[in-house]
């Protein structure tokens, strides 16, 4: 039996798998909820948590991918 890393480690890959998961239901979830309510609000939604998280998400990989050697 071959010991692959992703067996081994999987505690390295799934926080990127997570993240990929949460940027791809950013960008699609909420740009549709974003449009949905843009054209039935006169009110202007806030774009700046949608931009925060587009900022942090990037930020948290860099982390995790630095440091988790740390802890293994």
């Amino acid at each position: 039996m071959r010991c692959t890393s992703e067996v081994v480690y999987p505690r390295y890959s799934l926080p990127f798998a997570n993240l990929a998961f949460n940027l791809l239901n950013l960008v699609v979830l909420r740009s549709i909820i974003y449009a949905i309510a843009y054209a039935k609000s006169p009110v202007k939604i806030p774009s700046e948590p949608y931009y925060a998280v587009l900022w942090t998400l990037p930020i948290l990989a860099i982390a995790h991918a630095a440091f988790v050697s740390l802890f293994f």
